[in-house]
């Protein structure tokens, strides 16, 4: 004699319709994605025959001239200077520079712009302008130099050794954070299917767990460098001239030249 089936076999249950994916989780991986294709890649980085110190500096002039800048001419001529520079750059890496730039001014002018508005058209149209040659100068600069270079530059130029300790250790552990987060969001996509009904709890969630992890990862990093006996002794790296580094001398003297002659 057969045995009945259970009754949970016997019970017929009706499909549940299949929900759209979550946009928090599907904007929020892309955007880690790309975040971390930057720091691993290295292609973003035109390699240049400049000094990474020289590079530096001409960064420091740019933005300083940019932001002292009172005359519409000078201005232009700066303007015009960093757009001649951006010519040296493939096609992929301008539309980067091009990109970046645009986000940024957007975002800065919707944080900032209200209160400028309040003194004016002219002030606030003005302040964007100045602050897009700032911007485009930055960017120019990371496409131009490479972090490996940057951190070499600044131990050419004496800047203090803890100061740049921290800045490379804030920046390759943002990209270790950041790839904890791609992974624990890929663990909610594959555990929810990519169904989530409240994602503000579910981001206070992740970051609260971000900040646990980056403590202990701190405080395993701080025991590590204690039991191997880690000094603050900096590295002593020579000053490097390349032939290259001339036209930057020149483009220097052009602008701090413009400045204090229209001052």
């Amino acid at each position: 004699m057969t045995r009945p089936f259970p009754e949970w076999l016997n019970t017929s249950e009706p499909l549940r319709p299949t929900s759209a994916p979550s946009r928090f989780l599907t904007k929020n991986l892309l955007n880690l994605a790309h975040v971390l294709a930057h720091f691993n890649a290295s292609q973003h980085v035109l390699v240049t025959p400049t000094s990474g110190w020289m590079e530096l500096i001409t960064l420091l002039v740019s933005v300083t001239a940019a932001v002292m800048c009172q005359n519409v001419f000078i201005f232009w001529l700066l303007m015009l200077l960093q757009l001649v520079t951006l010519l040296w750059l493939p096609g992929r890496m301008l539309a980067d520079v091009l990109h970046g730039t645009a986000n940024a001014i957007i975002v800065s002018g919707i944080i900032v712009l209200p209160g400028l508005l309040m003194n004016g058209w002219l002030t606030a149209i003005w302040w964007l302008a100045r602050l897009s040659l700032v911007l485009l100068s930055v960017q120019s600069f990371r496409h131009r130099v490479s972090w490996r270079k940057l951190l070499v530059a600044m131990r050419q130029l004496h800047i203090p050794s803890l100061f740049i300790l921290t800045l490379d250790i804030t920046v390759k552990y943002s990209h270790l954070l950041g790839s904890r987060l791609q992974t624990n969001l890929e663990a909610v996509w594959l555990r929810s299917s990519g169904s989530i009904k409240q994602p503000l709890q579910l981001a206070t969630r992740l970051i609260s767990l971000l900040y646990l992890q980056s403590r202990h990862q701190a405080v395993e990093l701080y025991q590590a460098m204690w039991l191997r006996g880690y000094t603050e002794k900096p590295t002593h790296v020579q000053l490097q001239w390349h032939p290259a580094d001339w036209i930057l001398v020149a483009r220097n003297v052009c602008i701090v030249g413009m400045i204090v002659w229209f001052i």
